[in-house]
């Protein structure tokens, strides 16, 4: 029951977007496979049964002409139709299934991307939906088919000789249980090597995959773990196919061979011939048309057969897109705009705590307040919280606990855009995208009147330099990915372009969550002093491992194992002699080593 709920809940798409071309497609679909019969069947008996029964010839043009206009014209709607219609709603229904999961993916609250099992299961399949939708409608297509196919095949043998009918129908009936099991055995194995698949596979993307190329020939003997590895599973897979082969090759020998060869084309053509010699009960034309008949109607029964694994492997992808689109944003928004957005407001974080779903706290009882056109430095050792600090303070998550507020109001009562917007926000593993250079500097639409936007940005960023020393523009493409002649950039070249995006328009609050990770200390050093500099009328919150940038902040903010522990100046926390003052000396004894 729960397979064809799932398979009506993907086809209220087509029926949404392109019913009268789905109606259509379905339609033609099934009298273009019945023409195949026409042909094979009806075409044959008539001709023969006119030559046997000595018609006039004027009588077998008529027929022949009927019979040819109908195919013939068939054809041309359906050829016509699918070249020309079904082609453009295809695209159109494809289009509007995409833009549905973009905008539901957009408003899923970052934490679910957090979720492997959430992503691993949802939006991998989301990103295939498309192809699904089309998937179930060809198999309901085809289910639609064999069931006229059925009713035609088992019509015509009623009307020639209703016991030849009842033996080729229940020789497939017994058929098709047998397949039945078999489907059921072969899904035994296919989920049995699946989990072997899937390793295979993702030995084939280290060999193949560009992430893995430098490490694999830098340490060549890593291969020999991976050959290992790949022999194990295949033998792994090997003993699956020997646990299943010996029954899947018992029902396919008595369907094939018993069923199919003795039952279906030796005693059933025995029977007709019987009838047609002996008896002179059946027309010439009933030998003639039987094997097309019984192979027919077995391979309709075979098909429909096989349709059902299809469904169930559809399931398995249908009910994680309903779990993706059944996701909601715990996110709180209400309709107020944000007063006068380049003015800095503060921030305070209340008694604030987070944990991911129901895992251990983050974040432990933070309270904070940030003051406009402050400074501030959170520091601390890897997994201490200072990035999930940072998504607390942009709301890309919502506080398990506690508030947080902008110049005194919970920030659940602006709206997502205003409030986003708020924000000029560098993140440590930002991304390029394969659009424009201009693109990936406004994160908008670019045209004519943004160019000078666009390269006071890079020149400030240093990122102007770069273009002209590849004979570049802000027009060309970035990576490879779509067009040969894509930009690519070094790790430093890609920040700077990422940094670019600060100096597009005016924010009230700047966050560097480390941009300038890949950077040089002297460089990181001056591109902080530029970012910092370059907002002298905003609030700066900015994460370091580098001590050394800590010194321009107002305030810095030690976090460990979740929760602030040391709160001061550079001199303050320096004089307190604490975890912050050793981390500092720390770093400060290493570059004097070096």
């Amino acid at each position: 029951m729960k397979i064809i709920k799932n398979a009506l809940f993907m086809l209220k798409y087509p029926k949404r977007f392109i019913p009268v071309q789905t109606f259509m497609y379905v339609l033609l679909e099934v009298l273009q496979d019945l023409n195949g019969i026409l042909l094979e069947v009806m075409l044959v008996k008539v001709i023969m049964d006119a030559v046997q029964y000595n018609e006039p010839f004027q009588n077998i043009l008529f027929k022949l002409f009927i019979f040819a206009s109908y195919f013939v014209l068939i054809q041309f709607v359906y050829n016509l139709f699918m070249s020309i219609v079904w082609e453009k709603a295809v695209i159109k229904l494809n289009h509007n299934i995409q833009l549905i999961f973009n905008k539901q993916a957009q408003q899923l609250d970052v934490c679910e991307y957090d979720n492997v099992e959430f992503y691993d299961a949802s939006i991998k399949s989301v990103s295939v939906c498309g192809a699904k939708v089309m998937d179930v409608l060809s198999s309901v297509t085809n289910l639609f088919r064999m069931l006229a196919r059925l009713i035609f095949v088992v019509a015509f043998l009623s009307f020639i000789n209703i016991y030849v009918m009842i033996l080729i129908l229940g020789s497939c009936i017994i058929s098709l249980f047998i397949n039945r099991k078999t489907n059921k055995i072969s899904y035994d194995q296919y989920i049995e090597n699946m989990k072997y698949d899937k390793r295979l596979g993702y030995i084939g993307r280290i060999f193949s995959g560009i992430d893995f190329v430098k490490d694999i020939r830098m340490f060549s003997n890593f291969k020999n773990v991976l050959f290992a590895e790949h022999l194990s599973l295949n033998k792994e897979k090997k003993s699956i196919t020997n646990k299943y082969w010996k029954i899947l090759y018992t029902c396919n020998l008595v369907v094939e061979y018993l069923l199919g060869s003795f039952v279906l084309r030796g005693v059933v053509i025995l029977f007709v011939a019987y009838q047609i010699i002996i008896l002179k009960s059946l027309p010439y034309s009933a030998f003639a048309i039987i094997i097309p008949s019984i192979l027919d109607l077995n391979d309709s029964m075979t098909n429909l057969v096989n349709i059902i694994p299809r469904f169930i492997e559809y399931n398995y992808h249908i009910e994680n897109i309903k779990t993706f689109l059944s996701k909601r944003s715990r996110m709180k928004y209400q309709a107020s705009n944000i007063d006068n957005q380049n003015d800095s407001k503060s921030i305070e974080l209340k008694n604030v705590s987070f944990a991911y779903d129901d895992d251990e706290l983050v974040l432990k009882n933070i309270n904070l307040c940030i003051r406009p056109n402050e400074r501030i430095a959170i520091v601390g050792s890897n997994g201490a919280g200072k990035s999930t600090l940072i998504k607390l303070i942009t709301k890309l998550y919502e506080p398990t606990e506690g508030n947080v507020l902008l110049g005194g109001n919970d920030v659940s009562c602006y709206k997502k855009e205003d409030y986003c917007a708020y924000f000029k926000t560098l993140f440590q593993d930002f991304r390029l995208f394969a659009f424009s250079v201009a693109e990936n500097v406004l994160m908008d639409v670019a045209d004519k009147n943004d160019v000078d936007i666009v390269n006071n940005a890079i020149k400030q960023s240093g990122f102007k330099e770069v273009l002209e020393n590849t004979e570049k523009d802000i027009n060309s493409v970035m990576t490879k990915m779509f067009d040969k002649e894509g930009l690519i950039l070094s790790g430093g070249e890609t920040q700077k372009l990422a940094i670019s995006r600060v100096f597009t328009k005016e924010n009230a609050i700047l966050i560097l969550d480390e941009p300038s990770s890949s950077l040089d200390p002297i460089s990181e050093y001056k591109m902080n002093d530029l970012l910092i500099n370059s907002c002298p009328n905003c609030t700066v919150i900015f994460i370091s491992h580098r001590l050394s940038t800590t010194r321009r902040a107002d305030r810095i903010i030690m976090l460990h194992d979740g929760e602030i522990i040391e709160e001061g100046s550079h001199d303050e926390l320096m004089e307190l002699n604490g975890n912050y003052a050793e981390m500092f000396n720390l770093q400060a004894q290493n570059y004097r080593d070096n």
